[in-house]
C-alpha cells in the first residue's frame, strides 16, 4: 500500500468523487488535516521518507496543486523528507 493511500484511509477519506464549488480536486484528500499530518510523519522517518518523495509527484501532477495550502504542504512534505534522508 502506497504511503499517500494510507495517509488517505487515515484521514478517512479515500477519494474525493467530485470537486465541490469549483474547487481543484484531488484522488486524495489533500483538503484534509490528518492526511497533511500523517504525510508528514511518514516524511519525517528515514526509513518511508525516499518513498515520500517518490509518491508526492502524484499529487504535484494533480490540479489541486494550484491550491496555495497544498503546494506549500506538498513542499514541506518534500523538504522533510530531504532531511530525514540526510541524517
Amino acid at each position: 500500500m502506497t504511503i499517500l493511500t494510507q495517509s488517505a484511509i487515515a484521514a478517512h477519506q479515500a477519494k474525493l468523487v467530485q470537486p465541490q464549488e469549483g474547487q481543484r480536486y484531488s484522488q486524495y484528500p489533500v483538503h484534509e488535516m490528518e492526511f497533511w499530518h500523517n504525510l508528514f510523519a511518514f516524511a519525517k522517518n528515514p526509513n518511508t521518507a525516499q518513498q515520500v518523495l517518490n509518491e508526492i509527484g502524484d499529487i504535484e501532477n494533480e490540479p489541486c496543486i494550484e491550491n496555495d495550502r497544498v503546494f506549500r504542504n506538498v513542499q514541506h512534505a518534500r523538504n522533510l523528507a530531504k532531511i530525514a534522508l540526510l541524517n
